[in-house]
């Protein structure tokens, strides 16, 4: 499944579901490594 398959409507009840969960506290999410572009430019390289 891609993101772009993904309801709006569907989103919202999984940010509801992970607020109601986590509260007051954070969520933190990983993210792809960084990597240099052109010596220059740093950018996200999705490795998937």
């Amino acid at each position: 499944m891609t993101i772009d398959h993904i309801n709006p409507t569907e989103y919202q009840q999984r940010r509801e579901q992970l607020m109601k969960k986590i509260g007051q506290g954070t969520a933190i999410f990983r993210s792809a490594p960084s990597a240099v572009m052109h010596n220059d430019v740093e950018y996200v390289r999705f490795v998937g």
